[in-house]
């Protein structure tokens, strides 16, 4: 997994989230603890060894974030704000999906979102898979791996990089949560479809929202699409058509929000 081949149509009713789970609160800087606040979480700075002290002191963070940080801070490859969005991403998703068995992470970058959902369902007693693709590999993302499976060797054999396009990969129904992190613009479009085919639930956090890159999704109009822009303004109107063509197809949607002062796109 991935495989080539034919895929499984969508199943007459899928769910995002398999139970309800507390909407994330909007957080801004000015509400939080100020230790969070001095961090300035949106900066693209590359984290060093010399940064795991204070961010390890975070107050109201679990057990299992220090050792984060310290595995992340060694591995000096990793913008303080991918570190903050892929936890928030994470703790989320996990919530949300407590018994997934198996993650594929697409468009997945450095592949830390896989790392910490493999981590956040272990801590519980749940074995994992997780899957990353992308067309390339990037150096942060073997970096990383070095770095996790140095602190926690149990969990090599079930983080797993490879490089190839999304068009590639499939899934039995069900089998499989999809999931990415700023797919930008209409790659986005790409992850639903494929999670769509293989009749899986997909958690996604969009960006770069342009209508003339995006393909209206089915059943609606290009005609559609544009003329709600010009009401809504894009962001809202093409994640709204996305949902909405979603729901058409039998997804139940559960929208939320990590914090804004990580990234202002923020809506999972």
């Amino acid at each position: 997994w991935p495989r080539t081949g034919g895929v499984s149509g969508p199943a007459d009713a899928m769910t995002v989230l398999r139970r309800p789970v507390p909407p994330l609160r909007h957080i801004s800087s000015e509400a939080l603890p100020p230790s969070i606040a001095a961090l300035r979480r949106s900066s693209r700075s590359k984290l060093r060894p010399r940064d795991a002290a204070s961010l390890s002191a975070l107050s109201g963070m679990p057990p299992l974030w220090p050792q984060v940080v310290d595995t992340v801070c060694s591995a000096s490859v990793l913008p303080r704000k991918e570190l903050f969005e892929a936890w928030e991403v994470a703790v989320c998703v996990d919530a949300a999906f407590p018994a997934i068995p198996l993650v594929a992470d697409l468009a997945a970058g450095h592949g830390l979102l896989a790392w910490l959902l493999l981590l956040l369902g272990a801590r519980r007693g749940v074995r994992r898979r997780a899957v990353c693709v992308d067309t390339r590999l990037p150096d942060a993302a073997l970096s990383l791996s070095d770095a996790f499976g140095e602190r926690w060797p149990e969990l090599r054999g079930q983080h797993q990089y490879v490089e190839g396009t999304l068009d590639a990969v499939s899934a039995a129904p069900g089998e499989a949560l999809f999931t990415s992190v700023h797919a930008c613009g209409p790659l986005s479009d790409r992850v639903i479809e494929r999670a769509v085919a293989s009749a899986c639930p997909v958690a996604l956090v969009p960006c770069c929202h342009s209508l003339r890159k995006q393909p209206p999704p089915p059943p609606f109009t290009r005609s559609a699409l544009e003329a709600a822009a010009a009401v809504l303004g894009q962001p809202a109107a093409i994640d709204g058509f996305r949902i909405a063509s979603l729901r058409g197809r039998g997804y139940s949607i559960d929208l939320r929000h990590i914090p804004a002062d990580i990234s202002p796109y923020n809506s999972l």
